[in-house]
């Protein structure tokens, strides 16, 4: 597992359709369908361990998916190439989110947030969390992106990771692209994850993150 931040897939740049739904339930009650990409899988109750470890590494969310490629799904110790997770803040899982309530926090975080400031602060404590399990996340680093609705708000980030492998230290670059999303009245945040080589893997996680963003609003 400690791979999870590491790894390296070279696959064609396509933007995945959506061959299958699942659904998440926030505040015990509200059901958000989600449309899962083709060519991924929800494993979040098939593959418990994979779950768990994404939920101890973020003690400040609750983690309600994991979505990983078919090819992860399949292997007793997934190397998490590229996935896709869910989470939601227990500060607002249990809060009804207005469209007009909405819109406010997503033109405050657009315009008022130090997104810089934001992400530093956020790697701090997600060391401390993966610091037990040897592995470090570094410099992370906003990237222009411009996806952006009434129910939705994206940004982009790459960030350095650095783990212990078989004895020896490995450094990596992680491409992510996250959203902050609206449905039924609860707002939770999605995100993309894939190892960083060539500037095409960020975009990826950003034409995935656009599509997936769209998909789950149009289907809630």
């Amino acid at each position: 597992m400690k791979k999870v931040v590491l790894g390296i897939l070279i696959v064609m740049f396509v933007v995945p359709a959506f061959a299958a739904v699942s659904q998440v339930v926030i505040d015990g009650r509200v059901r958000i369908n989600i449309p899962v990409p083709d060519g991924f899988v929800d494993v979040t109750k098939t593959a418990p361990r994979v779950t768990s470890f994404f939920q101890e590494t973020d003690t400040t969310n609750r983690v309600l998916a994991v979505l990983l490629s078919t090819e992860d799904a399949q292997s007793e110790d997934p190397e998490l190439h590229r996935y896709l997770v869910i989470k939601v803040s227990p500060s607002v899982e249990s809060h009804r989110i207005t469209p007009r309530d909405f819109v406010e926090v997503r033109d405050y975080m657009r315009d008022q947030v130090t997104i810089d400031e934001m992400f530093e602060s956020a790697g701090e404590e997600l060391n401390q969390q993966l610091d037990k399990m040897g592995i470090q996340i570094g410099e992370m680093k906003y990237v222009p992106f411009n996806s952006e609705s009434e129910k939705h708000i994206g940004i982009s980030f790459l960030m350095n990771a650095s783990a212990e492998v078989e004895g020896k230290r490995v450094d990596r670059i992680v491409a992510s692209s996250f959203a902050m999303i609206l449905a039924k009245e609860r707002m939770f945040n999605i995100y993309v994850y894939s190892g960083y080589y060539a500037a095409d893997d960020l975009i990826w996680t950003q034409n995935v993150l656009k599509n997936w963003a769209g998909a789950i609003i149009k289907a809630n």
